[in-house]
């Protein structure tokens, strides 16, 4: 297993584009950028988040669950 690395807030905040795409979600941080074009619900749902910790979201209350199964990647971890 790759050993992962731990991004600032900054660092996330250089990922909020669509060809560029980068989420939070409960301190792991998620490349979701050929993902989010494909999310189920559109890609609007997850480009409001683009950037940004989701953890809050309620959308993505099992969404690391469900990107787990779906294979995509997982970049880093947020320093606290």
């Amino acid at each position: 297993m790759p050993k992962t690395r731990t991004i600032s807030v900054s660092e996330l905040g250089e990922h909020g584009k669509l060809d560029d795409a980068w989420v939070v979600i409960n301190g792991t941080v998620w490349d979701v950028t050929e993902f989010a074009p494909k999310h189920p619900g559109g890609v609007e749902i997850i480009t409001e988040y683009l950037g940004q910790d989701a953890s809050e979201g309620k959308r993505f209350r099992f969404y690391s669950t469900f990107t787990r199964s779906l294979g995509i990647c997982r970049s880093a971890s947020m320093k606290p």
